[in-house]
């Protein structure tokens, strides 16, 4: 209890940030530098330091007594292990070199001490995304100590961490570092092309974004396109103001630089005010350098030369190749004149065994998460990978089918690639591929609001892809005796039933809402504003322009409800069949609320109207506040039933017109490289 109470007093002027205190304390208490001020975390005065990211405190601390700077915390971190977590450089230069002063020869060097996880301080800075940090203690590692700082205890690589935290730009300092770690694999086996090909969201591909926020990535601009910035020369340095100009004629390239720095700048200040912009500008740029970095793994893990085609991915020694290198490294170190130390622990090259039990291709696992940047990038580098299958025996076409990924689809149909073989496959379980879209997608369906627009989806992808199968596979059974199309009826029973439901609910409401519209507007045919006259039995204000605008108004509102009622009483009635869901309630439902809509903007029309007529005699100013709120319940209208409204029609029309097409004898060829959005 001794040193916890004669600890208080620098605890206490830390936590006030009262610096000056903190020094005077050390000043006098010499032999205090050996004591952690708190014994829950166990940290000492330098890792305190650290985190308050005071340089001068740090150094006049060092200056006081520089021998317990690479005493460890609870968790075993140096206080180097913290800067570099920060991403302080300036504080590790002060910490390497006090550091190096202290360190007797044999001893272990600061950047090579493992906390009791097995992170150096370059791990952690790779763990936090800090590659300043990264490229700095890279440089103070050096090439003969690369083995202590590439994998920690649990198996997982200092590039499988910078790509878990996504900091891709990290990610390519430590590939650049070392390249050999672009084809090692972490404890469940996976490299990191394979944990990226699980990883969506780390791709615009992947990313979900609505409609407005998507247009809004569109429109940001990205600063490697258009050259601004810094790049890098041939010498390898970055230099600033240059890029894709540099070759073009000096007025033309002086124009478009100008042109490019004027409207990034503009953005960079709308994204200042406005954090929503911000991110979303950073995380177009973390989908660029996750394509780059992708780009740079393919080239080398070679994981699609590892599985044999058409069988399970089989049990290899993957660590030949590492073990040998790793040995190159210690022969060169002890021919030189400075011994490597000695490691702390052997730590593992996985968690369970030296041969790991591989994992599907990254192919097949981009294609099943929607990555179209993986899949785009393997099939340019290597076209055979597109021969894989997975331990099910299913190939890419049989994962892109079952997941739905119609943009990948598309890619292998414009691509070429999609030979005739891979269409005639079937699975370990004897499904097609018609068998594969014939499941229920249950993950994937969110782009279509209700679910019977789900199930119009479904129906959709499934005839796309009946297209692209041979026509002898279409009553292909599989090992439960079913056909695709029986499958696909027994998968979405229960779909079909929600999906009635959900248009009963609809059109139900609908209905009533145009009921009540068709009663007011036949109701104020005969109550006419202004009154008739008693002898002829005319509209006393027939010549005036309001009321004319009031009977069109009313006459439309009244034939626009009327048919609104009716397509939904259609929909009612109707036997709600399976493949109804495709077309059929799709339009109708388009029709009633088109109609409906109609109906309340003919009726708001013909209540303004009638509204200036009667008081247009006093208050001329008021006319258009009236025409104004007369719109606001349209607009609500609008803005509640749009989106479902745009679903709708969009989806409904362009499945009518492709269809239209394919009926074309020069449509055929077109619609079938065109997937359905």
């Amino acid at each position: 209890m001794g040193s916890v109470a004669r600890m208080t007093k620098p605890y206490r002027a830390a936590m006030k940030k009262e610096w000056q205190e903190l020094l005077e304390f050390y000043t006098n208490q010499y032999e205090c530098f050996g004591f952690p001020l708190s014994n829950v975390t166990k940290d000492s005065v330098f890792h305190i330091a650290v985190q308050s990211g005071n340089v001068k405190l740090l150094n006049d601390l060092l200056e006081i007594n520089a021998e317990a700077l690479l005493f460890p915390n609870l968790t075993g971190n140096t206080a180097l292990h913290e800067a570099a977590a920060y991403g302080n450089v300036e504080m590790a230069k002060l910490l390497i070199m006090y550091a190096e002063k202290e360190t007797k020869p044999g001893d272990q060097r600061a950047v090579d001490i493992n906390n009791h996880i097995g992170e150096t301080p370059l791990f952690r800075a790779a763990a936090f995304g800090r590659t300043e940090m990264v490229e700095f203690l890279a440089k103070k590692v050096g090439d003969n100590y690369k083995s202590f700082h590439r994998r920690r205890k649990d198996g997982i690589t200092i590039l499988h961490m910078a790509v878990l935290s996504r900091c891709f730009d990290t990610a390519l300092k430590v590939l650049e570092w070392d390249d050999m770690l672009g084809d090692w694999v972490d404890e469940n086996g996976m490299t990191c092309l394979q944990l990226l090909a699980n990883m969506p969201s780390a791709f615009k591909s992947g990313y979900p974004m609505s409609i407005l926020k998507r247009l809004l990535y569109l429109c940001l601009p990205d600063e490697d396109k258009f050259g601004v910035g810094t790049s890098v020369t041939s010498s390898g340095r970055e230099e600033p103001e240059s890029g894709c100009y540099r070759s073009s004629p000096g007025r033309f390239r002086s124009l478009n630089a100008c042109i490019a720095t004027s409207w990034i700048c503009v953005w960079k200040c709308i994204a200042q005010e406005f954090p929503d912009i911000r991110e979303l500008w950073n995380i177009k740029s973390q989908h660029k350098r996750a394509v780059k970095f992708v780009k740079l793994l393919a080239t080398r893990d070679l994981t699609w030369m590892r599985i044999k085609v058409g069988e399970k991915p089989e049990e290899l020694n993957i660590f030949d190749n590492m073990k040998e290198n790793e040995s190159n490294d210690e022969n060169e170190s002890n021919d030189g004149k400075e011994s490597l130390p000695q490691d702390p622990e052997e730590l593992p090259r996985i968690t369970t065994q030296d041969t790991a039990s591989l994992s599907e291709a990254p192919l097949i696992s981009a294609a099943r998460n929607g990555i179209i940047e993986i899949v785009e990038v393997i099939l340019q580098l290597y076209p055979q990978a597109i021969e894989h299958k997975n331990d099910k025996g299913e190939n890419i076409l049989h994962v892109v089918a079952r997941h739905g990924r119609k943009e990948i689809m598309h890619l292998l149909q414009h691509s070429h690639a999609l030979r005739s073989r891979l269409r005639r496959t079937i699975n370990n379980n004897g499904d097609s591929i018609l068998h594969q879209a014939a499941y229920f997608r249950e993950h994937q369906l969110t782009d279509r609001p209700g679910e019977a627009l789900l199930m119009q989806s479904e129906i959709q992808w499934f005839k796309q892809v009946r297209k692209i199968v041979p026509p002898y596979f279409i009553n292909h059974r599989n090992k439960q005796d079913h056909t695709a199309d029986e499958l696909f009826t027994e998968q979405h029973r229960e779909l079909v039933e929600k999906g009635r439901k959900w248009i009963d609910q609809t059109t139900k409401a609908c209905t009533i809402v145009a009921v009540l519209i068709a009663t007011v507007a036949f109701t104020c045919a005969y109550t006419i504003p202004g009154g008739s006259n008693s002898k002829t039995g005319h509209p006393l204000l027939l010549e005036e322009t309001p009321f004319r605008t009031f009977a069109v108004s009313d006459t439309l509102s009244l034939c626009f409800s009327l048919t609104s009622v009716v397509v939904f009483l259609s929909i009612m009635t109707s036997r709600m069949h399976e493949r109804d869901f495709r077309r059929s309630l799709p339009l109708k439902i388009a029709i009633g609320l088109s109609t409906l809509f109609f109906s309340v903007t003919a009726m708001m029309v013909a209540f303004a109207a009638t509204l200036v007529l009667m008081i247009q005699q006093r208050l001329h100013w008021a006319a258009i506040p009236i025409y104004t709120l007369a719109c606001f319940p349209v607009t609500i209208f609008l803005v509640l039933q749009f989106p479902l409204y745009l679903n709708i029609v969009w989806f409904t029309v362009s499945d009518l017109l492709l269809s239209f097409i394919n009926l074309l004898p020069s449509g055929t060829s077109m619609v079938r490289n065109r997937p359905l959005r």
